[in-house]
């Protein structure tokens, strides 16, 4: 699976700022996926969680603003999405803290929603502002 991290010509919405976010997240994916290789300490892991969660937020505020600004008109499924990923995330978090899940789910969790999201609305996002600026 760990070849499943690299970035992939599939994943690009063709707009540069959103790309390199993507390309961040992805890093924290795999990064997530590591720590079940290594033996990291419960900060570690409490660490880069915390930090998913902050820069997955962070990412979806700001693609956000930019599909507004272009004036996507799929920007409410958007929205709706990054909702419920955003739920979904601090729930698998939560229950990892707690012991409920392990890390392996939500990395699997996280990699299904970044391919899915990133090729499909991302993608059609994209194209919608490629569109307006040309």
């Amino acid at each position: 699976m760990e070849n499943q991290f690299q970035w992939k010509p599939g994943y690009e919405t063709g707009v540069e700022e959103i790309d390199a976010q993507h390309k961040q997240l992805l890093k924290l994916i795999e990064k997530t996926f590591h720590l079940r290789n290594e033996n990291a300490d419960c900060t570690e892991v409490k660490d880069l969680l915390d930090d998913l969660i902050r820069y997955a937020f962070y990412h979806f505020r700001s693609e956000e603003m930019i599909w507004e600004l272009y004036g996507y008109p799929g920007i409410d499924d958007q929205r709706s999405a990054h909702k419920e990923i955003s739920k979904d995330l601090e729930e698998i978090v939560c229950q990892i803290q707690s012991g409920a899940k392990h890390i392996p789910e939500l990395v699997m969790f996280l990699f299904k929603w970044f391919v899915d999201h990133t090729t499909m609305l991302d993608r059609e996002g994209g194209d919608h502002i490629l569109s307006q600026r040309a």
